[in-house]
């Protein structure tokens, strides 16, 4: 089963402070891309996004794609 996690990081810092992730995992992309919208509609200011994709349960080493702003 694979999770989608969407990843963005913000105001031109790359800390764990500014990132921003969900807590839960999101059954899609585009449910995915569709959080990020409302971080940048929230007044995030978004400097890169992406989405971690894990293919099975304990996968350590995610997928990363890339999203386009």
């Amino acid at each position: 089963m694979r999770r989608f996690y969407p990843m963005a990081t913000y105001d031109g810092q790359t800390d764990n402070f500014h990132t921003l992730t969900t807590y839960d995992s999101l059954d899609s992309i585009d449910d995915c891309l569709e959080v990020i919208r409302s971080w940048i509609s929230i007044g995030y200011k978004i400097d890169r996004c992406w989405i971690q994709i894990y293919r099975y349960e304990n996968d350590s080493d995610p997928e990363e794609y890339e999203v386009k702003l």
